[in-house]
């Protein structure tokens, strides 16, 4: 699968849709680049602090759309090193009234 380039809006990744493209609009990440720049990781863990009940799924589109894979074929040992860095992050900055 061919790399997007940088300035590739967020909506046109793989993986990622209408309703996944708004939530990341809403925490400023609008093209490829800005989604490097964050890393799946913290970009999943700024629209579930919008969005508390945002599926892992996300997390794994966003993996996916910067790895060229699709999300729902992500090895579970991939998905459980998201999850879990996923939660260092919450332990470290838990954000604003937490």
């Amino acid at each position: 699968m061919p790399r997007a380039s940088d300035a590739t809006l967020i909506e046109n990744l793989p993986n990622l849709g209408p309703a996944s493209a708004a939530m990341l609009r809403a925490v400023g990440i609008r093209t490829r680049a800005d989604l490097e720049q964050a890393g799946a990781v913290l970009a999943y863990a700024a629209v579930r602090d919008v969005h508390p009940g945002v599926s892992a799924n996300l997390l794994y589109a966003l993996h996916g759309a910067l790895t060229g894979t699709r999300w729902d074929r992500l090895p579970q040992s991939t998905r459980v090193r998201l999850r879990r860095e996923v939660e260092a992050v919450r332990r470290i900055d838990p954000g604003p009234g937490r």
